[in-house]
């Protein structure tokens, strides 16, 4: 399979391309930027946080962006909503609202019913977003939905026999990622 490029220049090392959005020419979207082609990125953004970009032209200000306008609606960019739609799919937004600022977002997991993990696993759960809060504890988190009470989590050392592992699969992933990514040492 061939890898799809970006049809317009963009000049960000930050972004990550997540494909081409074609709409029809009679599209609401399609009429209000005047084309029916559409790059999609994602963009890792430190100081301003994370957004989604819709680039519709080489010209420097030929693009939406913003996750505020990532939804349906009067206000909504479809463009853009289908960028988030893909961030999240890859795992580079989380899926889930998790409303703790200290925490770090490590990525998404989803098991499948039949993989050992999900087996094994105490709670019979698919998708999860991974976090690890920094703030007392470094408490591992994994949000199973965007309610208060949907997360399951335990500090970092609770991880270390092989029983919790066993019954928090998406927990003892998160810790691993936290190592790799240098929030925990080993």
């Amino acid at each position: 399979m061939k890898k799809e490029k970006p049809h317009f220049e963009h000049d960000c090392d930050c972004c990550k391309f997540l494909g081409t959005l074609t709409l029809p020419e009679d599209n609401e979207t399609s009429k209000r930027y005047e084309t029916t082609v559409f790059d999609l990125y994602f963009c890792k953004q430190e100081i301003f946080g994370d957004t989604v970009i819709s680039r519709y032209g080489n010209k420097g200000y030929e693009y939406s962006s913003g996750l505020r306008f990532a939804e349906e609606g009067e206000f909504g960019h479809p463009n853009l909503l289908e960028a988030k739609q893909r961030a999240i799919k890859l795992g580079y937004l989380p899926q889930f609202d998790h409303d703790c600022d200290a925490c770090i977002f490590l990525g998404s997991v989803s098991y499948t019913k039949d993989s050992e993990e999900y087996k094994k696993a105490r709670y019979k759960i698919t998708d999860f977003d991974l976090y690890i809060c920094p703030s007392g504890l470094n408490t591992l988190i994994a949000r199973h939905g965007s309610e208060g009470w949907e997360y399951l989590d335990r500090e970092y050392y609770e991880l270390e026999d092989q029983v919790n592992i066993d019954k928090y699969p998406a927990l003892a992933e998160a810790r691993k990622r936290a190592i790799e990514l240098g929030h925990l040492s080993k």
